[in-house]
């Protein structure tokens, strides 16, 4: 059995954004949702932070039994890393574990029930503990809790067949002292010019610090007067990028807060991580035409050549009768 789990958990797991997404406070069982059937987990990621010298801090998850047969769970953990700037991340098993990872935590990480028993709809709070955390390397750290789930033997009943699930929980750990949150801004797909006002950008954020962050920030973009066309706020759902990791964001803008003509107009991005003061500022100036004057100037273009070759047979009638004359 423990074979099978290690070559399941060996291949890369990609996760969705939303497994990134930040869950304040410590998790409670009560806060699971029973809507869903089948084994459910929460908060699916949360941040916890650490007082320069403390050596040990617990938090809590919650685990709920949605199904109508008794489980058994087992927890484990296991670091993981950036899968691609898409904000997926991949499992490090112990066969790709790095020595050298800093960012490593799930070592650190220890269980008051390592494996206990759920009841059909129960909630469980399941508290984690992070050992010699005063240890931990400055920065960033973040591992997945792992909870397999199994079938519960039942008692007089030969044969029955065990369906194994495994479900997780992210957690990120910040330590106090010299760890860098920091965000720069490596692309933004905004062309020169449109004939469509721009409706999303795609911008790819990278994370020079050692500590994961949260981008924040406001992209606006103005006329030739400074008003204000369009303004939204980016990364409302709080999706993290991890140390040293560069992550695509797609922000759909707003709607327009007045009707945009051609001219030429402003795009500002201003951005920041959650403890930096001040917005670093990327602006980019382009031409918008509105389509009314492009269809009329190409109206325009399209009788302009029709009435040229209408002429063209008259001046060259007018050609030849000139020659004539002068010979």
């Amino acid at each position: 059995m423990q074979a099978s789990w290690g070559k399941k958990l060996s291949a890369t797991v990609a996760l969705t954004l939303l497994s990134l997404l930040i869950v304040s406070g410590a998790a409670r069982a009560t806060n699971i949702s029973k809507a869903s059937y089948g084994i459910t987990v929460g908060p699916a990621g949360q941040q916890v932070s650490l007082s320069q010298g403390q050596d040990s801090l617990t938090f809590n998850t919650g685990i709920a039994n949605n199904t109508n047969t008794s489980v058994v769970v087992e927890l484990s953990a296991l670091d993981f890393t950036g899968l691609n700037n898409s904000g997926a991340i991949s499992f490090l098993t112990s066969a790709r574990q790095d020595k050298s990872n800093t960012h490593s935590l799930a070592s650190s990480l220890s269980y008051v029930l390592p494996e206990f028993a759920l009841a059909p709809g129960q909630t469980e709070t399941v508290p984690v503990t992070i050992n010699n955390a005063n240890l931990l390397s400055v920065g960033g750290h973040y591992a997945a809790i792992i909870f397999k789930v199994k079938n519960a033997p039942v008692l007089g009943v030969k044969n029955t067949v065990n369906v194994n699930e495994e479900v997780s929980s992210l957690v990120f750990v910040s330590t106090e002292g010299l760890g860098t949150q920091s965000v720069a801004l490596q692309y933004a797909s905004l062309g020169s010019h449109f004939t469509h006002f721009p409706k999303n950008v795609n911008v790819i954020l990278a994370d020079p610090g050692n500590t994961q962050t949260v981008p924040t920030g406001v992209i606006q973009i103005v006329n030739s007067k400074g008003t204000i066309i369009t303004q939204t706020q980016i990364n409302t759902s709080a999706n993290l990028i991890l140390p040293e990791v560069n992550r695509l964001f797609n922000f759909k803008l707003t709607s327009y807060k007045a009707q945009p003509t051609t001219g030429y107009y402003t795009f500002k991005f201003y951005y920041k991580t959650a403890s930096q003061t001040r917005y670093n500022l990327y602006q980019k100036r382009f031409l918008y035409i509105a389509p009314q004057v492009l269809y009329l100037s190409i109206a325009i273009v399209v009788l302009l050549i029709i009435l040229l070759v209408q002429r063209l047979p008259r001046l060259s009638g007018y050609k030849s009768k000139h020659k004539k004359f002068n010979s």
